[in-house]
């Protein structure tokens, strides 16, 4: 069943401001358009990290090595925070411990996933999935 649109970009910010992530560092925004560019390419997860710092550095007039520093920096922050139970349950995984700590890569990718879940697109909005209760 698809209800009505969604802002995926404010899943997103709700699933990482659970983790501990702050809004107001520019790698926020950097997960963000990384996890919706990953969305779009429905699959192509090889290719797409392979451009992911170059896309978002495009977008955002800046340099990838300043993009990818950025990503990483909310990473650790999420991770110094210690709530990996919160992360755990926000990934709906339990495959993290407080030493491991993922890539960018590995983190944009299992947000990915679970929002790949969630949410598909038709080329112009944003639909969420329900699920299928009792079925």
């Amino acid at each position: 069943m698809i209800c009505g649109y969604v802002k995926v970009d404010e899943r997103i910010s709700n699933i990482l401001l659970q983790m501990g992530a702050t809004p107001d560092r520019k790698g926020f925004r950097y997960i963000k358009e990384s996890v919706v560019h990953v969305l779009l390419q429905h699959g192509l997860i090889d290719s797409i990290m392979k451009d992911i710092y170059q896309t978002v550095a495009q977008q955002n007039n800046e340099e990838v090595s300043h993009v990818e520093r950025a990503m990483r920096y909310i990473i650790t922050v999420i991770w110094n925070r210690g709530k990996i139970d919160i992360i755990n349950k926000c990934f709906g995984l339990s495959i993290f411990s407080k030493y491991d700590k993922p890539s960018n890569g590995q983190f944009i990718m299992i947000l990915s996933d679970k929002l790949a879940h969630e949410f598909y697109y038709d080329g112009e909005n944003w639909h969420f999935i329900e699920p299928l209760l009792g079925k």
